[in-house]
Parts: C-alpha cells; structure tokens; sequence
C-alpha cells in the first residue's frame, strides 16, 4: 500500500475489497498507537530535561492547564478524568516547581483559576523548538509530495472525528 492509496472504498468496490481494507485500516491503528507512543515518551523526555523533577502525570496536567488556561482544577478534573485529591497533588507540584499560578477569579474570589507561569511557558517553548527539530530529523529525505499526502490524509482523517 502506498502513501496515496484510498483507505475508504469506492462506493461500488467489490467486497473482496473489504478483507484488505480492513488489514490495511488495522496496520494504520498499529502505527498510529506506535506513533504516539512514541511522540508522548519523547515529548515527556524532553520536558524532564527542562524540569528534572516533573513526571508522567505533572506533564499531563501541566499540558491541560497550557491548553485549557485559565481554568479551575475542578474543569481540569473532568476534562483529564482525574480525581480531585490525585489533581490537588499534581497541581501543588506544579507550583512548586514554579511551572503553574493560581489566582482568584475576579468574578468570585472563592474560584481559583489556574494558567502556566513564564518560567513554564520559557520551557514548553524550548521543548518545542527540539521537539520540531527532532520531527525534522525524521522527515529527513521525504519529498514534499510525501509530506503533503501525509499531511492531507492526517487532515482528512482528523476533519472525520469533528
């Protein structure tokens, strides 16, 4: 299969068809689940460089409160489907190490929004900055015929799940 071939068939493809459009959507799944595998596993390296001493889930609601920020560690719970008492944990590391603020909701002081601080921010940006080189090194010899089919069937499948 190549990196054009369709992976929908035609509306009148034989159903012997169907058998090889299976395996080939399964072989998709393993090397998708492979690729983020491997993309969180380096993502997380990166970071522990950065800041030593955050790991697994820190990363994971740091990542939350950068994408989602301001919110509430009660939002946080339920968009990560994390309980309170582990999430207050990882919020107070994350303070600690400088990485999260939190500040009194000027609506109602009793609500207390979480957002990531410079020092985080400085260092998701330096992670990013390798993280794409990285990505770089492993687009190294790929054409940009290549890229942009990748691209346009990433886009496609990702426009199906909205």
């Amino acid at each position: 299969m190549t990196a054009s071939s369709p992976v929908a068939p035609a509306p009148d493809a034989p159903a012997s068809d169907d058998a090889e459009l299976e395996r080939a959507v399964g072989e998709i799944i393993s090397e998708l689940s492979t690729s983020f595998a491997l993309s969180r596993t380096r993502w997380h390296r990166l970071i522990e460089e950065l800041v030593p001493d955050l790991k697994g889930v820190n990363l994971v609601v740091l990542h939350a409160v950068m994408h989602k920020g301001p919110v509430t560690a009660t939002e946080l719970s339920t968009a990560l489907d994390i309980d309170k008492a582990t999430l207050s944990r990882q919020i107070a590391k994350l303070r600690d190490c400088d990485m999260v603020k939190a500040e009194p909701s000027p609506e109602d002081g009793r609500v207390v929004h979480l957002s990531i601080t410079d020092e985080a921010r400085q260092h998701l940006e330096e992670a990013k900055g390798q993280w794409a080189k990285t990505h770089q090194e492993r687009f190294a010899g790929w054409t940009l015929d290549e890229l942009e089919t990748l691209l346009g069937g990433l886009r496609r499948f990702n426009a199906a799940t909205e």
